[in-house]
């Protein structure tokens, strides 16, 4: 059983941004990546990596703007986003990971696949599309936050993430995932939506060569399993799962299902050892 207590609090350096990160795990053994959604930090995998088996290592990291990582003083988009993660990666000696990514944190891993296939072993490409969205939704979303703020758009957000069982049955966990939202510094949290709006790498698809899972969740209201399916069609080696009652957040939501699908997969692959 990994123990999620044990890393160290990191913040790595990258052209004097600060990029807050997590090692933990087994050091020897195969490496999983995680990288967040848009308005999050890296405590979403907090329950998905409760009784996760042991003799893996773990890299948890947030990206510019969100959780203890620094606010960008600079334009970026997402080759830059990859290129944070991608540093420390080479830094922490880390090759042939399984990179889970959700949502923005899809795009970030499908950049990191593209650029540097001989990092990572296998992608789950989970509730995204390597395009999300069009140019207007993130204007207007982007316009609006600026004129009312980021706390005053918290529910209707969550309102997409979350199925309706689990905000009737967990009013108080919601709660503290609203803190997280609207607590995401303003500038971080646009400079991303900035991100979002530019990011097409749908021509980019057929470069993929690792083997990929990608993962929707029916109760998704942010990125629906037909946007989903829709905007990962030309990847060569992917397989498809949706996963039943599941909002945007699938490691919040539904952590031990979300779990056997991915061992599932790598274990059907050959890309992990039976234990």
């Amino acid at each position: 059983m990994v123990d999620i207590l044990s890393g160290v609090m990191e913040v790595k350096l990258i052209n004097g941004q600060g990029i807050h990160f997590t090692d933990e795990g087994t050091k020897e053994g195969p490496a999983f990546v995680f990288a967040n959604s848009l308005g999050t930090d890296f405590r979403i995998w907090d329950k998905f990596l409760k009784d996760f088996p042991g003799g893996y290592r773990i890299i948890r990291f947030d990206k510019r703007g969100h959780g203890l990582s620094d606010i960008s003083a600079n334009e970026f988009g997402i080759n830059e986003l990859a290129g944070d993660i991608i540093t420390i990666m080479d830094d922490q000696k880390i090759t042939d990971c399984i990179f889970v990514g959700i949502s923005i944190g899809g795009l970030i891993g499908l950049k990191v696949v593209l650029q540097r296939p001989d990092l990572v072993r296998a992608f789950v490409f989970s509730n995204s599309s390597a395009k999300l969205r069009d140019a207007a939704f993130w204007d207007d979303r982007m316009n609006y936050i600026k004129k009312v703020g980021l706390e005053e758009v918290g529910d209707a957000i969550l309102e997409k993430w979350f199925s309706r069982e689990f905000k009737h049955n967990n009013p108080k966990e919601l709660l503290a995932w609203k803190n997280m939202l609207i607590r995401t510094p303003q500038k971080g949290y646009l400079d991303c939506c900035e991100v979002l709006k530019s990011t097409d790498l749908r021509n980019c698809l057929h470069k993929v060569s690792v083997a990929t899972l990608v993962i929707s969740g029916t109760e998704d209201g942010a990125i629906p399993p037909k946007e989903v399916i829709k905007g990962t069609m030309g990847l060569p080696n992917a397989s498809y799962k949706t996963l039943d009652g599941a909002g945007h957040l699938p490691c919040i939501e539904k952590p031990v299902e979300y779990r056997e699908l991915i061992f599932s997969f790598l274990l059907d692959k050959g890309l992990l050892p039976h234990k």
